[in-house]
């Protein structure tokens, strides 16, 4: 979309796509945790594994809040801009994933 885009509009999208790309390597990252913790055969490496999600998912949760804050700052100042149908869309995306974020770091 940033590559289609009119060239006044291409940097913002890149921007936006550059910072966002950090919060969801780092959501992805707290699914491998998850994944792991669950497949895990011993209880003692299950806790480790748990603590580790708890705090990765504390991280992940600052990273999140951090882009959302990010996207609701971008669709303040753009409002009638179309590719803000496109940062609407992923701060909804971030909002859904936040929740279950919640859960996973509030685990003891």
């Amino acid at each position: 979309m940033a590559e289609a885009a009119p060239r006044g509009e291409q940097f913002e999208l890149y921007r936006t796509y550059d910072e966002s790309m950090g919060t969801w390597l780092q959501v992805g990252f707290l699914r491998t945790l998850l994944d792991a913790s669950v497949a895990t055969p011993s209880s003692s490496e299950e806790l480790r594994f748990r603590r580790n999600l708890r705090d990765q998912a504390r991280y992940t949760l600052w990273e999140v809040d951090q882009n959302i804050a990010h996207l609701d700052s971008r669709i303040a100042e753009e409002r009638r801009s179309h590719p803000l149908q496109l940062v609407r869309a992923l701060r909804a995306s971030l909002v859904n994933v936040r929740m279950t974020i919640i859960r996973l770091a509030a685990e003891p």
